[in-house]
């Protein structure tokens, strides 16, 4: 398991990153990341970072800060992207809850108001077997951020939750056959999939934007460099490891590198000033096992001894 640390920016702080994993294309990553989010109703939001990495944090909740974050990193060698792991663990609990947290004021936008969203939402309905009221009240009880409801998708995924339910059962409307506990529970879970869903196509966007910057940008570098001297360009790529600092001439003193880094790091710039010393070697230094100490019997008078010691 690699593991690196790498500073937050806050208070000289360090976060331990680990490699979940490498990946030949952007189409992998997007199945790892929406297997996260089928598995846990997370959302997921992307930024960049100053070294051209991709940031993707949980933005479902209040408590996001406990749950781990990720570093995408793209490898101009392979082509490949490495997916970093910071610490936390995810909790399906607090992304619910939070569905519930209806003192939490979220962000304001030039959304639209609950009054003629409420009227959109009662034309878009194509089953007449709902309660609009019913579906009403238990959104209005619920955390939504109407600038971003997708309503086609609440009632896809609600029509899909409760023909399941009710099955070959015939009715003319699902209060004949799903009690109102029920009901509600329905909507939740229709809310929550129809968001999770929204946001997994937001973020298949996102990754294949950063793919496609990526490749560019190293495309459009190695256009630039054909007419240069590419004489150490093979060496380079034999000794170079990815890694989540790219530009090993420009580091500030704060970067910390893997082990593997530093040793081939090390091979690359000092191993002739080095290769005259016995004990050259960086991954497996030898130590020399000191001798065993000899204790040496004390002879003659032991009082005559113990005056001279004194």
């Amino acid at each position: 398991m690699q593991e690196i640390y790498v500073p937050t920016g806050q208070s000289y702080g360090f976060v331990k990153l680990t490699l979940v994993n490498s990946y030949a294309n952007i189409s992998q990553v997007c199945k790892y990341f929406q297997g996260i989010q089928d598995t846990f109703s997370a959302e997921l939001e992307t930024c960049e970072t100053i070294t051209q990495n991709l940031k993707i944090k949980c933005v479902s909740h209040a408590k996001c800060a406990k749950c781990p974050f990720y570093i995408l990193e793209f490898n101009d060698v392979t082509q490949g992207f490495a997916v970093w792991k910071s610490g936390g663990e995810w909790k399906l609990g607090d992304i619910i809850a939070s569905l519930y947290d209806t003192k939490t004021q979220l962000p304001k936008t030039g959304g639209t108001d609950t009054s003629s969203m409420k009227t959109m939402l009662f034309k878009a309905q194509n089953n007449k077997k709902h309660d609009p009221d019913a579906v009403w009240n238990s959104l209005s009880k619920l955390r939504v951020d109407w600038a971003k409801f997708d309503i086609s998708g609440f009632w896809t995924q609600l029509d899909d939750l409760l023909v399941n339910e009710v099955g070959s059962r015939h009715c003319d409307s699902y209060a004949e056959l799903v009690s109102s506990l029920q009901y509600r529970s329905f909507v939740v879970i229709a809310l929550l999939k129809s968001k999770v869903n929204k946001n997994k196509q937001e973020l298949i966007s996102a990754l294949e934007r950063y793919n496609d910057q990526m490749h560019s940008q190293y495309a459009n570098r190695g256009e630039g460099s054909d007419g240069g001297d590419s004489g150490n360009s093979e060496s380079d790529k034999e000794i170079r490891e990815p890694s989540l600092f790219d530009d090993t001439a420009e580091l500030k003193k704060d970067y910390i590198f893997s082990s593997n880094q530093l040793a081939t790091n090390f091979q690359k710039h000092f191993r002739c000033a080095a290769e005259n010393f016995e004990t050259f070697g960086v991954k497996k230094p030898r130590f020399r096992t000191p001798a065993p100490c000899r204790v040496t019997k004390i002879r003659g008078n032991s009082k005559t001894n113990l005056k001279n010691l004194a």
